[in-house]
C-alpha cells in the first residue's frame, strides 16, 4: 500500500503500519476486528498493537467485557516524531563530542608537490590560529629555492595569525640565519649540535594535529590523534630542556 511508506518513515515497521492504518479506518476497534481489517493473525495484532500504544500512535482503552484500541490522529503522531527529532539533534552536539573522546583511530591525510603542502598548512594555520605549536625542523641543506621561498612566506603567516612557536633545530651553517631570525618570525629557537640531531624532515604538533613534511620529497602527512601527537610533544619537551655541548669546543647550548 502506498500509505504504508509514510508511516514506515515515522518509525513504524511494516506490520506496525498495516496495523495503524487498519485502527485508522476504524477509528475505535477491537483486536478482533483490527486484525481482521489488517489481514494479520490475532495474536500478532495484539502485540503489534502494543507496540503501537508503547509508540504513542494508538490509546488502550480497557472496558469492562473488551478492551478497545483507539488510534490517535496522524498529525498528532508525526508533530511527536518531529519533537523527538528536535530533541535528538539538540543532544547531537554532545554526542559527537563523546564520539570523538573516545575514538583512537586516526585521521591521516598525505600532500605531495608544493602546492598541496602549501593548501594544508594554510587551512591548517587558520584553524590553529592564536594557539602554540611545537616544531622539530630539519637541518635545511640543500633545500630547493621553492622551498625556501614557501618556508620565508609561512614564517609570514604564523605571524599573521598570532601562532607561538617553540622549535628544536639543528645547528649547522645552512640554519645559523634562520636562528637569528627568531625574534624577527616571533619565534622560541634552540639549536641542537648535527651529531645530536640531524633531519632532513619537520615535525610540528598543532593542539591533536601532527605534520611530517620531508624537505627532500616535498610530501607531507597530516596525522589527526590525540596520542600521536601527545607522544610527539613529549618528545619535543625532553630535546627542548636537554644540555648538551658540541664536542669541538665547550658552547653550552642549553643554559
Amino acid at each position: 500500500m502506498e500509505l504504508l511508506e509514510p508511516l514506515i518513515n515515522m518509525g513504524l515497521n511494516e506490520k506496525e503500519a498495516r496495523v495503524y492504518l487498519a485502527l485508522l479506518h476504524l477509528n475505535k476497534a477491537t483486536a478482533y476486528s483490527v486484525a481482521i481489517q489488517s489481514g494479520l493473525k490475532r495474536t500478532t495484532t495484539y502485540a503489534v498493537l502494543d507496540e503501537l500504544v508503547s509508540k504513542g500512535f494508538a490509546l488502550k482503552i480497557p472496558e469492562e467485557s473488551k478492551t478497545l484500541y483507539l488510534s490517535r490522529s496522524p498529525r498528532e503522531c508525526l508533530a511527536e516524531v518531529k519533537e523527538k527529532i528536535l530533541n535528538a539533534e539538540e543532544a547531537l552536539p554532545k554526542l559527537l563530542a563523546i564520539r570523538k573522546e573516545n575514538e583512537e583511530e586516526a585521521s591521516v591525510s598525505y600532500y605531495e608537490g608544493i602546492d598541496q603542502i602549501k593548501e594544508v598548512y594554510k587551512k591548517l594555520l587558520k584553524e590553529v590560529s592564536g594557539s602554540e605549536c611545537e616544531g622539530f625542523y630539519g637541518h635545511l641543506k640543500n633545500v630547493p629555492d621553492v622551498l625556501e621561498k614557501f618556508a620565508r612566506d609561512l614564517d609570514k603567516d604564523y605571524l599573521a595569525q598570532k601562532i607561538k612557536r617553540r622549535v628544536v633545530i639543528t645547528d649547522t651553517e645552512a640554519t645559523k640565519d634562520y636562528i637569528q631570525s627568531a625574534n624577527s618570525i616571533g619565534a622560541q629557537i634552540k639549536a641542537l649540535p648535527e651529531d645530536f640531531y640531524n633531519s632532513n624532515i619537520s615535525i610540528e604538533m598543532f593542539g591533536n594535529k601532527t605534520i611530517i613534511f620531508s624537505h627532500k620529497d616535498i610530501k607531507a602527512t597530516l596525522i589527526e590523534n590525540k596520542d600521536v601527537s601527545n607522544v610527539m610533544r613529549q618528545l619535543f619537551e625532553i630535546a627542548w630542556k636537554t644540555k648538551t655541548e658540541k664536542p669541538s669546543d665547550d658552547k653550552k647550548y642549553f643554559a
